[in-house]
């Protein structure tokens, strides 16, 4: 079992300015997520939320499935505000009461030094032929300070991504870039944005209403090729 420490993430901040920002990112997000964890009748209903954060993607599943996801936060001051959203929440993987039958995970996997025995943990946690959906960020040419700030380890590609699921024990039925346009913009912001790395919100707004939508349009082309994210989609072998 990996280990679960007991932390203090310093992007918390950050967490609160996207949930309000980048509201429609958010929702498609989780909606790829739910599509996954729908495609199967016999997916049963133990959901679980891997560093769920403050919870922002938990109330977006539960309204988009109506299953109320269980919460694994290291963060203690993070699992205070997914309980005060009632949503039941740990602080590690070997506390959950039960094992799960989908677990989704947001922008977490960067941020563990050994991804891939999280990664075979995550497969413990499942029952046999359960799923798993990762969504994480894309190429280290798109690196900036802000990942350093929030403490990331790395970036992915599709392929990386793909091995290490392979390795923890996953098949992967589907796997793609995301966010064309995001990535275009990130480049760019790389070399005439602050020295912080990181948008505004007045930024991440305008992105989010308005580049966001095209973005999705224009990954029907690009989703092989490169994005901001990557998107996989795995099951349990």
């Amino acid at each position: 079992m990996v280990q679960q420490i007991e932390e203090s993430y310093s992007g918390t901040e950050l967490l609160a300015v996207n949930e309000h920002a980048l509201a429609n990112y958010n929702a498609w997000i989780v909606k790829q997520f739910v599509r996954y964890f729908r495609k199967s009748a016999s997916t049963g209903n133990a959901v679980l939320d891997f560093g769920a954060g403050i919870g922002t993607l938990s109330v977006i599943f539960e309204i988009e499935s109506g299953v109320r996801p269980l919460a694994v936060e290291i963060d203690v001051n993070q699992r205070v505000t997914l309980r005060d959203r009632s949503i039941e929440t740990y602080a590690s993987l070997a506390d959950l009461p039960r094992p799960m039958d989908f677990i989704y995970s947001s922008n977490v996997l960067e941020h563990i030094p050994d991804d891939v025995a999280a990664l075979a943990a995550l497969r413990d946690t499942l029952v046999a032929g359960g799923k798993i959906a990762i969504f994480v960020p894309a190429f280290e040419s798109i690196w900036t300070a802000l990942d350093d700030r929030v403490g990331h380890h790395r970036r992915y590609t599709t392929a990386s991504l793909k091995e290490k699921l392979a390795v923890a024990g996953f098949e992967v039925e589907s796997i793609r870039y995301c966010d064309s346009l995001g990535f275009l913009l990130a480049f760019l912001y790389k070399f005439i944005g602050d020295t912080s790395g990181e948008p505004s919100s007045t930024s991440l707004k305008i992105f989010d209403r308005a580049v966001f939508p095209v973005s999705l349009l224009v990954d029907k082309i690009t989703s092989r090729l490169f994005g901001k994210n990557v998107l996989a989609l795995a099951r349990r072998i």
